[in-house]
């Protein structure tokens, strides 16, 4: 039997090497030769018997292959595979059916019926204990985006991969709570970790996007008064050309200056404020948005004090002079 486990490790890494796409970031051969590590693993940590270390030897080297032509559902040609492969071989069809079973074991969703499919469902997860599993989980993360669109954010992913460590996933044998639990707590640790930093990064975010639009409206409002003041001014000075007024006379020309005069601070500092000169060299952070904010609302308010004092004052210069 160690003849023909040469033999399917041959035909294997060969479907592998020849046939998978480059975009299977985690379900590649690399991957399958850790899960038959750890499938060595656990029978020594479980005292498996020969015949049943075979049998998990034949699933381990199978259990992913059908990937290589099939995207959706591959565990189910990993079967196919196999089956054909044995019954070339004219392997005992009661291995073979214990063989398809424990390919079918991995589904993430199967339940385990006996030790054998428990040893083979913690086999294919023991790299929730490795200390590389954060890389290795992004590189799953790719794989997805790559091969079904499936494109997380950063967030969602950490939080995905959480509530599989802490909902979805636990450690069946002995051994493997023994010897591999401890490593899949301080995964989980990591990923608490970063989930915090990416949460308080979202928060910062949101922040910055709100105190954007504040800044954002406040440059809007400097626009359109000044674009009032600029239409005032001509509107005055259109209306006074066109009246009987002599220009000459400086009891009928001052409230049109004074008014003019008035309009045109308020136009000055309506343009501070639609216009506002900002470093490019300084990060636009919250802290420097908000002291920002702070000085253009204060402009803007003078704005409107200015204009609306050189109303009363025209109209008080007007009614003075008339």
């Amino acid at each position: 039997m160690k003849k023909f486990l040469l033999i399917t490790e041959n035909y294997v890494v060969s479907l592998f090497t020849r046939k998978l796409n480059k975009d299977y970031l985690f379900h590649n051969l690399s991957h399958t030769q850790q899960i038959v590590n750890s499938i060595k693993e656990l029978i020594i940590g479980e005292k498996i018997t020969e015949v049943e270390a075979n049998i998990l030897f034949f699933a381990a080297w199978f259990h992913d292959v059908g990937s290589i032509y099939r995207k959706e559902n591959h565990i189910e040609a990993s079967v196919n595979i196999a089956t054909t492969f044995f019954e070339e071989y004219n392997i005992d069809n009661v291995i073979i059916d214990d063989v398809v079973r424990l390919i079918r074991a991995t589904k993430q969703e199967a339940e385990s019926n006996d030790f054998l499919e428990k040893i083979m469902k913690d086999a294919v997860s023991f790299y929730y204990s490795e200390s590389s599993f954060i890389d290795k989980n992004q590189l799953l993360k790719q794989e997805l985006k790559l091969l079904f669109r499936r494109d997380y954010s950063e967030l969602e992913w950490i939080q995905k991969t959480i509530n599989a460590f802490v909902k979805e996933h636990r450690f069946y044998t002995k051994y493997a709570q023994e010897n591999w639990q401890k490593g899949k707590d301080k995964n989980l640790a990591k990923l608490i970790k970063i989930e915090s930093k990416l949460l308080k990064g979202k928060t910062a975010e949101n922040n910055i996007e709100i105190v954007l639009k504040l800044y954002n409206s406040l440059t809007l409002k400097g626009a359109i008064l000044f674009s009032v003041n600029a239409l005032i001014i001509f509107l005055s000075l259109v209306s006074y050309y066109f009246s009987n007024i002599d220009f000459d006379n400086q009891s009928a020309i001052f409230p049109l200056i004074v008014f003019s005069a008035f309009n045109t601070v308020s136009s000055v500092l309506s343009v501070i404020v639609a216009f506002p000169k900002i470093n490019s060299n300084l990060t636009l952070n919250h802290d420097f948005l908000n002291h920002k904010i702070s000085f253009l609302s204060k402009i803007l308010k003078y704005s409107y004090l200015v204009l609306v004092i050189g109303i009363l004052v025209w109209v008080i210069t007007f009614l003075f002079n008339k």
